[in-house]
């Protein structure tokens, strides 16, 4: 009996294995990015559409933007973030009056009462104020200290 001639299907495909590379496993996952760029871009105008239809009801859209990244914040990152920027306003003069219970955590910050001083219970809404001035006057004292030269 002759010795059987290869058929084209059973030559190797180029494509299977090139380089120690499994082609076809790298387009499959190439092919299923590009859908997924697409469905994105898809997502992105949806979101754009409903952007502009709030603006249209009078929402102010940079707010809800805003407000979208704050709701992706865990609560203390949120007050964290905060308290950061209720001082730099309060630096550059941009802020408003200081509530009582602010300027008693300012106060008590100047006279070297520690975190744990907060006299406000934790569910009384005064506590975050108070911790609020406390941290922006240890913020302020601690760049303070790092600004002056030493032995001064």
């Amino acid at each position: 009996m002759a010795p059987r001639k290869k058929k084209q299907d059973d030559a190797p495909q180029p494509s299977s294995n090139a380089g120690g590379i499994a082609a076809d496993q790298l387009r499959s996952f190439v092919d299923r990015i590009e859908r997924l760029e697409t469905e994105k871009k898809g997502i992105a105008d949806d979101i754009k559409d409903v952007f502009t239809e709030a603006k249209g009801n009078g929402f102010d859209v940079p707010t809800m933007r805003l407000l979208l990244k704050l709701r992706k914040q865990k609560p203390h990152e949120r007050e964290e973030q905060q308290s950061m920027l209720d001082l730099y306003l309060h630096a550059m003069g941009m802020a408003g009056e200081y509530t009582i219970a602010e300027q008693q955590g300012i106060d008590d910050a100047s006279a070297g009462k520690v975190a744990t001083d907060n006299p406000f219970l934790t569910d009384d809404p005064r506590h975050t104020q108070w911790a609020t001035g406390w941290q922006m006057q240890t913020t302020l004292l601690a760049t303070q200290d790092e600004n002056q030269p030493a032995g001064a």
